[in-house]
């Protein structure tokens, strides 16, 4: 059970990444009518740097957990409560991003993003449609994180 929530999570961020990549490529080229380039406006820019940044918090946080339990279970030892109480944090967090990442780019792709046809838009569906996965749930989670940053003996159940 440490490992098996991480399957609605992590084709989450692979789908933001697709938006993401999508919103690049569809907006690289794109001009305002009377305000020119897309792609060289600092507002615009200033959202790709924070979804990309989601996009690798999300993805670095995964795989440092995945190697450190893969290196643990290796080792024979068992999972710390510390270690399982960061993993569920962080499947969690990595979900919250891939949706900050991909609300971001949707409210800036334009009306075009709406179509059905659109990439970006189904992105933006799956993403949310994943994000309600009880993996996803928070509290548990969370709250369990932070009773035992506090020395406080957690009420939620570790995975």
């Amino acid at each position: 059970m440490t490992m098996f929530p991480h399957a609605a999570t992590v084709p989450l961020v692979g789908v933001a990444q697709g938006a993401f990549d999508d919103y690049l490529a569809s907006q690289k080229n794109r001009t305002r009518l009377f305000a020119g380039s897309v792609a060289a406006e600092p507002g615009i820019q200033t959202r790709v740097a924070e979804s990309a940044a989601d996009l690798d918090a999300a993805r670095l946080t995964l795989f440092r957990n995945f190697a450190e339990l893969t290196d643990t279970a290796a080792a024979g030892e068992e999972f710390a409560p510390a270690l399982l109480a960061r993993v569920d944090r962080d499947r969690v967090l990595a979900s919250r991003y891939a949706v900050a990442a991909v609300d971001r780019v949707f409210a800036n792709a334009g009306a075009r993003a709406l179509s059905l046809d659109n990439p970006i838009q189904r992105a933006w569906r799956d993403v949310h449609a994943g994000a309600a996965h009880p993996a996803s749930a928070p509290d548990a989670p969370l709250t369990t994180y932070g009773a035992l940053a506090f020395g406080i003996e957690p009420a939620a159940t570790l995975t």
